[in-house]
């Protein structure tokens, strides 16, 4: 089975054999995965939220890393990528209890970096956050990982 075969098995639900602690604790519904496209959807729960309830920067970082990686990692059999950089963008509010729809898109993936945007929107389709990365692939081992 291929790792695209494998996120599509949780398509419409949590994916919980996600092969990172942090991601099983963000528990995203895995709505799309293609690819070039993988699209997500989390609720902002009270634990992620900073003292003003709003949805905290550093989780919305995190989510956005946590998207990229498993996008760069998405087909790959040998190494592990690791991100070199990470550019975020905060635009709009998110409060607890909001459902975020989280698309990450893979533009490019050489032989050692891969670049790869993600966009974070609200119920109505504003955009949250916008991120960009570039990681690169290490030569850790990914016998457990299961993307």
């Amino acid at each position: 089975m291929s790792s695209i075969e494998h996120l599509e098995k949780y398509v419409g639900t949590h994916f919980t054999e996600n092969p990172s602690a942090f991601g099983r604790w963000l528990n995203p519904v895995v709505v799309e995965v293609t690819q070039d496209k993988i699209t997500v959807e989390f609720t902002v729960r009270e634990n992620m939220t900073n003292a003003a309830g709003m949805l905290h920067g550093g989780i919305i970082a995190g989510i956005a890393d946590e998207m990229m990686g498993m996008h760069a990692m998405l087909g790959i059999h040998e190494g592990f990528f690791v991100s070199v950089s990470l550019q975020v963008n905060y635009l709009y509010g998110a409060k607890q209890g909001e459902v975020l729809r989280v698309e990450s898109c893979l533009l490019r993936r050489g032989k050692t970096i891969a670049h790869v945007e993600c966009l974070i929107k609200n119920a109505d389709g504003i955009v949250v956050a916008k991120a960009t990365s570039s990681l690169a692939r290490t030569n850790m081992s990914v016998q457990k990982i299961i993307i």
